[in-house]
């Protein structure tokens, strides 16, 4: 059975980083990776958003994958290291879980007092607060698979 880091790399380039070609003043050229797509590192003027996109691309490429490997573990219903990072590319590349908080607009704060307007505002902090947990706890669960895995 192929893993996933098999599957990224039959997609995308096997291109090690190349050296960035900045020299410094003592003569020496620079130690640090260039940029992906650029000969220079991000400190000695490789573009930022030209490396985002560069990831970005590359994320791409890899959703058909990561969704077929979801399905197969769907099915099979093992490999939670696999389907924990497919689940982490879809996240990246816009397919993944979304948050959303829905206002009623339908209400008139203009005429509530000042104790109904502190009473909403609670409720709504509330709200906020509890779907930050949420979220927080979809996160850990989401890195329990993996964190598990860099122990064996």
């Amino acid at each position: 059975m192929s893993s996933l880091y098999d599957s990224i790399n039959e997609t995308t380039p096997a291109a090690l980083p190349q050296q960035c070609k900045h020299i410094t003043k003592r003569g020496n050229q620079c130690p640090r990776s260039a940029a992906p797509e650029e000969e220079y590192c991000i400190l000695h003027g490789a573009s930022i958003e030209r490396t985002k996109e560069y990831i970005q691309r590359r994320l791409m490429a890899l959703q058909e994958k990561s969704v077929a490997v979801i399905e197969e573990i769907f099915d099979s219903g093992e490999d939670k290291v696999r389907l924990a990072a497919a689940t982490v590319i879809l996240d990246r590349t816009g397919l993944g879980p979304k948050s959303t908080i829905s206002l009623d607009t339908s209400a008139d704060f203009s005429k509530m007092t000042n104790e109904q307007l502190a009473a909403e505002l609670d409720t709504l902090a509330k709200q906020a607060r509890e779907e930050v947990k949420r979220q927080r706890m979809d996160e850990a669960l989401m890195q329990t698979p993996s964190a598990s895995a860099s122990r064996h």
